[in-house]
C-alpha cells in the first residue's frame, strides 16, 4: 500500500526512533525495521489499544521498529512522548526526539504506540493510513524536494539531541550545504571562532550553557551572525526572548521543506 507523507519527516521518525533503540542496547543487540500492510476491519480496530480506538478502517500500513534493549517500565512508558521527557543523564539530551516522533506522526494523522517491559526491549509501532492512490510515492510534496533552493554555504548545527543533528546534516547536505555540528553550546562557540559560519541553527533546550546564554555570546562575538532558533516549545518566555534576537524561529518538528526554504531566506538577505 501507499501512504501520503512528507519524505523528510518519515526520514527523521526512523532516525530517532533507531538512535533510541541504539541508546538502549549499549552492549550490542538487535534491530528491526519492518513495514507490512494491514487490512483494519472492525474486528481489527476493536482488539487495538483504547487510545487507537479512532484509527480509520480500511487500509493501514504499519512501521514496526523493535530492539532487544534494557526495555522500559509502565512509568517511563506513560511519559516517553511528553516533551522534555528523557531517562537520559544531564548533558545526554534533552528527551525531544520521541516527542518529536510523536508530533510528527500525529501530523500524518498516523498513530505510534511502544510496548516493552525492563530487559525485554521495546517495539515501537507506528500506523499510517493508506492512500486509493496508487501515484502516492509521487506526491507533489516528494517531488517538489527537486524544486527546493539550493547552496554552498556553511551552517554550524546545535542541538543535543543526536537524531536531530543527524536528520538536519543528511538533508542540508542532501541540498549542497556544508555542515559543523555541536552538542553543546560551549563546543558552538569555539567552532564558531575557528571556522568561517554563515549561519547558526540553534536549540534553546540545551543542558548546560543553554541556546539563549550561547546565542548571546554569538552576538557578542559577531553582531551580524545570522541564527536561527529551534524549539519544542513556542510560548516560553525564553525562547520568545530568544526569537527576537535571531533572525528566524522555527518550532519543531518541522518538515525538511520549511527547513531548507528558511535557512535561504535568511542566508539571502
Amino acid at each position: 500500500f501507499n501512504i501520503k507523507a512528507n519524505q523528510g519527516q518519515i526520514e527523521q521518525v526512523i532516525t530517532n526512533l533507531c538512535l533510541n533503540a541504539k541508546d538502549a542496547m549499549p552492549h550490542g543487540g538487535s534491530l528491526t525495521i519492518k513495514t507490512e500492510n494491514s487490512i483494519n476491519d472492525k474486528s481489527f480496530v476493536d482488539r487495538l489499544p483504547e487510545k487507537l480506538n479512532n484509527l480509520e478502517e480500511g487500509k493501514c500500513v504499519i512501521l514496526t521498529i523493535s530492539d532487544t534493549g534494557t526495555g522500559m517500565d509502565e512509568k517511563t512508558k506513560e511519559h516517553i512522548f511528553d516533551p522534555f521527557f528523557t531517562t537520559k543523564d544531564i548533558g545526554k539530551g534533552t528527551g525531544l526526539g520521541l516527542a518529536v516522533v510523536y508530533g510528527i506522526i500525529e501530523g500524518h494523522g498516523g498513530h505510534i504506540t511502544c510496548e516493552s517491559e525492563p530487559g525485554a526491549g521495546a517495539i515501537f509501532k507506528t500506523y499510517f493510513h493508506a492512500t486509493s492512490d496508487n501515484n502516492a510515492d509521487q506526491s507533489p510534496d516528494v517531488n517538489s524536494l527537486e524544486l527546493l533552493p539550493k547552496g554552498t554555504e556553511t551552517i554550524l548545527l546545535v542541538d543535543d539531541e543526536e537524531s536531530i543533528l543527524i536528520f538536519m546534516e543528511a538533508f542540508l547536505k542532501r541540498f549542497g550545504y556544508k555542515t559543523l555540528s555541536a552538542n553543546t553550546g560551549e563546543k558552538a562557540l569555539e567552532i564558531y571562532t575557528q571556522e568561517r559560519i554563515d549561519l547558526v541553527v540553534l536549540d534553546i533546550g540545551m543542558p548546560g550553557m543553554g541556546g539563549q546564554e550561547c546565542l548571546e555570546k554569538l552576538i557578542e562575538l559577531d553582531h551580524d551572525v545570522k541564527t536561527i532558533v529551534a524549539s519544542g516549545y513556542s510560548n516560553e518566555g525564553s525562547v520568545k526572548d530568544a526569537g527576537k534576537k535571531a533572525k528566524a524561529f522555527i518550532l519543531k518538528p518541522f518538515s525538511g521543506n520549511e527547513f531548507i526554504k528558511l535557512i535561504r531566506d535568511i542566508l539571502d538577505e
